[in-house]
């Protein structure tokens, strides 16, 4: 339970609906865009679950999991199936970089993947349609 500076309880229900949780900041590319360091500081599983059992209890009800390349893990799967298991929806930031190793894993699973695409100077003169 949280609670106002009155003492008086605080309805916490909704007010994290959404929550990202930064799972790891190793990635399989370098992009100049990104904040990853490739440091090895992984959040324990522990610590992943312990987390998302607080923030569900806080009325939490869509987690994104990101990166770095949250795909690195070797437990990620661990984790998307304790979001699932919590009744969360599951958002998993990608780059999808051989993301074709994770895919008969993947489509097991009831999850979103998103990705974003950036271009260096290639992309502005392509003339793309719009």
């Amino acid at each position: 339970m949280l609670y106002h500076d009155d003492g008086n309880s605080m309805d916490t229900k909704g007010i994290l609906a959404n929550v990202c949780i930064r799972l790891t900041r190793r990635c399989n590319l370098n992009c100049k865009i990104c904040l990853a360091s490739n440091s090895f500081d992984d959040m324990s599983i522990e610590n992943v679950n312990k987390s998302i059992e607080i923030l569900t209890s806080l009325g939490m009800q869509c987690v994104r999991l990101t990166g770095g390349e949250p795909f690195l893990r070797n437990d990620i799967f661990e984790i998307i199936d304790f979001c699932l298991y919590k009744k969360l929806k599951v958002i998993v930031f990608s780059n999808l970089y051989d993301i074709d190793t994770k895919f008969s894993e993947i489509i097991k699973r009831s999850i979103n993947i998103t990705t974003s695409l950036h271009g260096d100077n290639v992309l502005p003169t392509m003339n793309l349609p719009l």
